[in-house]
């Protein structure tokens, strides 16, 4: 990316380990300064203001209307690096009157967890640092509103591991011919491991459940390549299947909810689901594109 970047004619200047210390050097140590050699200042935030989410919440009157004459849409995925992607569509769905019908789910990978460790927490909190290869999800603290969507009834939360989201992206490109980052196959694997029905099919059975249509936000195509694409079959294919085979009957995945039970008092209930890995999408999988 930084690369690309400077083709462009940028200056690129790195500094901390992850986007909050890059962040904290800009806001400390750039902002300020460059206006007293004449030049314009201009900081856009990547996930944490309304102007970012009234942007992701346009995506809802889209999805409206392409899968009205599919019958509607049931329930969404996106990842959650800062969480400006998720707070964006459930402002959006809250907008059009969806919340109560359309589902969420949350996508983020072990090592990026940021939402994860607030729910569990039972408060917005930072993590120590990002050892995930999603490095656009490499937010060690998410948006307060994005932790206030999550608390929603409506909103779950799946954790999958780099291995599974590199090989999400790959499963995109072989399927539907998109190249897709590893920031953005995390929510396509979820549609594999079970995540996808635990999370928007809770009391569904097989019929109802295989007649739900699912939005899938398909977003982040700059650092992907299909050099990329065949380093992460090659790399993590193997180490997929055996976790298909090894962890069926296993406790893997997490979901949290965070619930109110009285003033000024959260209870935190931990719900962990059974994986009965099929090694397929399930059924219900529909996607719509944003140009």
């Amino acid at each position: 990316m930084v690369t690309k970047l400077r083709a462009l004619g940028a200056t690129v200047h790195q500094a901390g380990r992850n986007w909050k210390e890059a962040d904290t050097y800009l806001r400390d140590m750039v902002m300020g300064h460059s206006s007293k050699s004449g030049v314009e200042e201009v900081y856009v935030p990547p996930f944490d203001h309304p102007d970012i989410w009234e942007g992701a919440s346009s995506l809802v009157p889209e999805l409206e209307a392409q899968m009205r004459d599919v019958g509607g849409y049931d329930g969404v995925v996106c990842s959650v690096g800062g969480g400006g992607l998720l707070a964006g569509i459930a402002d959006g769905l809250r907008q059009a009157g969806r919340t109560k019908q359309v589902g969420i789910l949350a996508v983020e990978t072990e090592g990026a967890a940021s939402l994860a460790a607030c729910l569990e927490k039972g408060e917005v909190t930072t993590l120590d640092g990002i050892s995930s290869i999603a490095t656009s999800l490499g937010c060690v603290r998410v948006a307060d509103h994005a932790y206030e969507v999550a608390l929603q009834d409506t909103v779950e939360l799946a954790v999958l591991s780099d291995a599974q989201a590199a090989m999400g992206s790959v499963h995109l490109a072989d399927m539907e011919r998109i190249m897709a980052e590893v920031a953005c196959g995390v929510s396509v694997a979820a549609c594999f491991d079970g995540s996808l029905r635990r999370g928007l099919g809770k009391g569904c059975g097989d019929a109802e459940w295989k007649e739900r249509k699912v939005v899938v936000v398909v977003c982040g195509g700059s650092i992907v390549s299909t050099r990329l694409l065949e380093e992460y079959r090659e790399r993590y294919g193997a180490v997929v299947e055996e976790e298909l085979k090894s962890q069926k009957n296993r406790l893997v995945r997490k979901m949290m909810r965070m619930e109110p039970v009285g003033e000024g008092d959260v209870e935190r209930e931990r719900k962990m689901s059974q994986v009965g890995f099929e090694g397929k999408v399930e059924s219900g999988f529909q996607y719509a594109v944003r140009a």
